[in-house]
């Protein structure tokens, strides 16, 4: 199909072709569907042999075409319709397609208002047709289409403009009061000026979900108890539960509940109730409700207008009315408002992030785990034995230092003998002669003489037996098997050493103790037989049990923090544990919830800063 551009003008239409009737619908002041409906019927009857026509609209809201109006009324549209028409749309200029197999031709005439696209109008000859004539025709009659689509734009901008305005002027209105109840009262009596209403009323949601009168135009009173205030909340009620706007008297396609609205209009004379919701984020907060005298009611404008107002000034007065509340209020409020979101409709993220916490919860509440205290650790001998020097001398030898490993009866060090035996040698030579004398008395018959030097001789052998032990003694002996875990005489051979100068520090291979540093925090809980495990920097892969034996109720500071020092005894022993090896030993207590084992520490903390500062 070949496609042409409709360009010029044309001949006037064929006046004796015009219907009457049609004719006296065909005013601006019909609705879009009216106007195309009444002017395409006096198009095709002005156009020969037309089968089909389509007149399509751009939808000033959603911006989108769809047919406004076809020929013959309610006829399905013609394939060929829809692709010429979509093309002038496209091109933005007239198109005519070459003469199909049945001998019709199709074509389409954009509408343009303000150089804005506006709609599109295609039609369908049969039969023997001057081109030229139908194109001057289809031309000169979309002026009227243009004309009316150039003055409903024109009046949407008016009206537009017009309800800006208006929504500006109740915004300054509201802005201008310092409270949320100068502000209430301030906007529904300029409200009800501007509508020309009877009363407008303001409602608000509390915290049970039942709106509360809270503003009557030209009143700067309320009754709460009044019949009329509580029929005006529930009318409120009844709209924000359906959120939408609800109308009384009804409108024929309404399908929306309105006994509230009914039994309210029972009450006082009116010619119409309107109730609009309010919304702040997307939730209904409270209501404007509108009351028209007898024989007045507001047309569809001036419907969509209170709509306007509604979505522009309900969040500032919600707003105000939050910032007005006291301090407990709005926190109640907001805490309702995060249940309601947890558990109405939406707010998926939320409602998984609530669960997860709750299953969390429960998890630390009720799942029991065992309740250990760490510790800093070191392993020491059970028995330690310091070797001291027994007299005074001088260091000559030096055999072990700390880490090696002894026996018992081994030499560790010597020191100097050489006085002790000139000493013992001169005691010894004076004992012989002592024997001597003795003898000669004896052969002298001098008892009383023999007995004195037989004393003498006792107290030098005493004298010689004291050298002797002291001379053993300058050889400094292991008393067990151990390693010398302190001591190292390697540097010192020579040095003077003092009776009871520690040399050595000797520990037993074969027994152990565990000396852990608990935090003062958690010494309320050891206690004597309680069983842990020590895991040692060295062995790591390694957890060696042990027990309590005693708690020491003695402190000690270091690093700023009060550690009591707890003895345990090491249950297994191993070859290559050494003392004074250190590690991490945790001592079970019993089992407990999860929740207090991660959090007793921080509950303590803050219950001792609370009796800190508690007067």
């Amino acid at each position: 199909m070949t496609l042409h551009s409709l360009k010029g003008a044309g001949e006037s239409p064929d006046s004796s072709l015009v219907d009457a009737d049609l004719w006296s619908r065909l005013d601006f002041a019909q609705p879009p569907e009216v106007f195309c409906a009444s002017w395409l019927r006096l198009q095709c009857a002005a156009l020969p042999a037309c089968a089909n026509a389509v007149v399509v609209l751009r939808d000033p809201e959603t911006d989108k075409f769809s047919p406004s109006a076809t020929f013959p009324q309610s006829a399905a549209i013609d394939k060929s319709l829809t692709t010429i028409a979509e093309l002038a749309l496209m091109e933005r200029e007239g198109q005519i397609a070459d003469a199909q197999a049945d001998g019709s031709i199709v074509m389409a005439y954009p509408l343009l208002a303000a150089d804005v696209l506006e709609g599109v109008v295609a039609v369908k000859l049969t039969g023997a047709i001057n081109q030229e004539s139908v194109r001057n025709q289809l031309q000169w009659g979309t002026v009227w289409l243009r004309a009316y689509l150039g003055q409903r734009a024109t009046r949407d901008t008016e009206l537009t403009n017009e309800r800006l305005m208006t929504v500006l002027d109740l915004i300054a209105v509201v802005l201008e009061q310092d409270t949320f109840n100068a502000a209430s009262l301030a906007f529904v009596t300029e409200l009800a000026g501007q509508l020309g209403c009877d009363r407008v009323s303001l409602g608000f949601r509390d915290l049970r979900g039942h709106t509360d009168v809270v503003a009557l135009s030209h009143s700067t009173t309320l009754v709460e108890k009044m019949n009329l205030i509580r029929a005006m909340a529930a009318a409120m009620d009844e709209a924000l539960d359906q959120n939408e706007m609800v109308l009384w008297p009804p409108v024929p396609e309404a399908q929306h509940a309105e006994r509230a609205h009914r039994e309210l209009a029972e009450l006082v004379p009116v010619g119409q109730i309107d109730t609009v919701p309010l919304y702040t984020a997307k939730r209904p907060c409270g209501a404007l409700l509108l009351e028209s005298a007898p024989g007045h009611t507001l047309d569809v404008i001036a419907l969509e207008q209170i709509q306007s107002v509604a979505l522009a000034v309900g969040p500032m007065l919600e707003a105000k009315r939050r910032m007005s509340q006291s301090l407990l209020r709005t926190v109640g409020q907001a805490g309702i408002e995060q249940l309601r979101r947890f558990l109405g409709p939406g707010y998926l993220g939320r409602k998984i992030t609530g669960l997860a916490l709750s299953i969390i919860a429960a998890a630390l509440t009720f799942i029991d785990i065992d309740f250990r205290i760490t510790a800093d650790s070191v392993l020491e001998g059970a028995v330690q034995r310091t070797i001291a020097a027994s007299l005074d001398g001088y260091l000559v030898e030096a055999n072990v230092r700390a880490g090696d490993l002894v026996q018992a009866g081994q030499v560790l060090s010597v020191l100097d003998d050489r006085d002790l035996r000139l000493q013992y040698l001169q005691v010894e030579t004076e004992r012989v002669q002592l024997r001597q004398q003795m003898q000669q008395a004896a052969a002298g018959f001098e008892r009383a003489k023999a007995q004195v030097i037989d004393a003498q001789i006792g107290q030098n052998e005493a004298r010689l037996a004291l050298l002797a032990e002291q001379i053993r003694r300058t050889q400094i002996t292991a008393p067990f098997d151990g390693i010398i875990i302190k001591g190292d005489l390697s540097q010192s051979l020579g040095m003077a050493v003092s009776r009871g100068e520690p040399l050595f520090v000797l520990a037993p291979l074969d027994a152990y103790r565990v000396v852990l540093m608990v935090d003062e925090a958690d010494i309320r809980y050891l206690a004597v037989g309680q069983s842990g495990n020590l895991v040692l920097t060295s062995l790591p892969e390694v957890a060696l049990p042990i027990e309590v034996s005693k708690v020491t109720p003695v402190a000690s500071a270091k690093e700023g923090v009060n550690r009591f020092r707890v003895d345990a005894e090491l249950l297994e022993l191993r070859e290559d544990l050494r003392p004074g090896m250190e590690g991490v030993g945790k001592v079970l207590v019993d089992r407990r919830a999860v929740g207090w084992v991660l959090g007793h520490r921080l509950y303590d903390w803050l219950r001792l800063q609370l009796w800190r500062w508690t007067p």
